[in-house]
């Protein structure tokens, strides 16, 4: 098949265009900043994504107005976009229809209050809503068991990251004055939790992936920060690069991580032995340098004296040997991290 010079002669051109880098100077220095620029620009497309979403539904009906709320919600709270979906949430929550966008429009706007610096207005509402259990069952004021626990544990999160532990503990309260049993052990135990703050840390002691001793003992004196995980814990893996950063940040001004493994406590593994090697692999993966003990489910439960329920979950503890923070993540446990090492 014969080819037009004219076309030929375009496509050399495109692809001596293409082939030449250093011609243009380039929009990013460097392989993170394309990545980071990258990430704001899905976010801002995202954002705009929100704004359209919200323009859209009063024009739409029937079931495209629960589908667009719902895409819309689980939007915000995948992104972090709750200010910008406040607008659709109080119109949600003012009109009937489904419970699960009811349930998403309630969940946005209480952490958008939340993220706004509204935290005491948040948990005044939310003391609202586990009150509605009084009210009968058909009521479009009454939220389910289910979605007063999904507010109230995402509250508690929010609260703790933003260090206010005080309204954090007092969400844990008023979930763990609901009538429903599953709400209110769970909120006891977060309360419980909560209250280690403070206190002097539980000893933590056991095996180490070489079979070595392990302590928290071991560093007195030292900021340290008791991370458990397990490798079948997507959120923990996810957090596993944040966790190598601190320690290479600061493990030569006297901070340590000391990590709790608890691959051996599920019921397939059953055994240190059989947790080992894909523990090994994992740290290895990963180029964790510091300590990991794995929890025997023979011998004593560490997250009992801990009172960890869920996974990740992490402590951190001061020189002084006291539980200073808890369950932090990114830059909240980084700036928690640089601070304690500075005192």
């Amino acid at each position: 098949m014969n080819v037009s010079p004219r076309l030929a002669a375009l496509a050399l051109s495109l692809a001596w265009a293409g082939s030449s880098p250093g011609q243009q100077p380039p929009a990013y220095k460097s392989l993170e900043g394309l990545r980071e620029g990258y990430a704001r620009k899905l976010v801002d497309l995202d954002r705009a994504r929100i704004s359209d979403l919200t323009a859209l539904l009063p024009t739409l009906k029937g079931d495209e107005v629960e589908a667009a709320y719902r895409e819309l919600f689980n939007l915000a709270i995948a992104r972090d976009l709750y200010a910008e979906a406040a607008p659709a949430a109080k119109a949600r929550q003012a009109a009937p229809g489904p419970a699960d966008t009811r349930s998403l429009a309630t969940l946005v706007g209480l952490i958008g209050m939340v993220n706004a610096g509204e935290s005491d207005a948040a948990v005044a509402r939310l003391k609202g809503y586990v009150a509605s259990n009084r009210v009968p069952a058909d009521s479009p004021d009454r939220l389910d068991d289910g979605t007063i626990l999904t507010l109230g544990e995402a509250m508690i999160q929010r609260l703790i990251a933003a260090g206010r532990i005080d309204l954090a503990a007092e969400v844990g309260k008023v979930g763990a004055s609901h009538p429903s049993p599953a709400v209110r052990d769970h909120f006891a135990a977060r309360t419980a939790r909560l209250s280690m703050i403070g206190t002097m840390a539980p000893p933590l002691a056991g095996t180490d992936v070489e079979g070595k001793p392990a302590s928290l003992a071991d560093y007195k004196g030292k900021v340290v920060l008791v991370d458990f995980w397990a490798t079948w814990c997507p959120p923990c893996v996810a957090e596993f690069p944040n966790v190598a950063a601190l320690n290479e940040e600061f493990k030569g001004k006297g901070f340590v991580v000391l990590g709790v493994n608890l691959d051996a406590q599920r019921q397939d593994v059953g055994s240190v032995a059989n947790a080992l090697p894909i523990v090994r692999k994992f740290l290895l993966n990963f180029r964790a340098g510091w300590p990991n003990i794995v929890a025997d489910p023979k011998g004593t439960d560490p997250t009992k004296a801990y009172g960890v329920e869920e996974i990740p979950a992490n402590f951190l503890i001061g020189r002084d040997g006291k539980i200073l923070k808890l369950e932090l993540s990114g830059e909240s446990l980084r700036k928690a991290v640089g601070e304690a090492v500075g005192k």
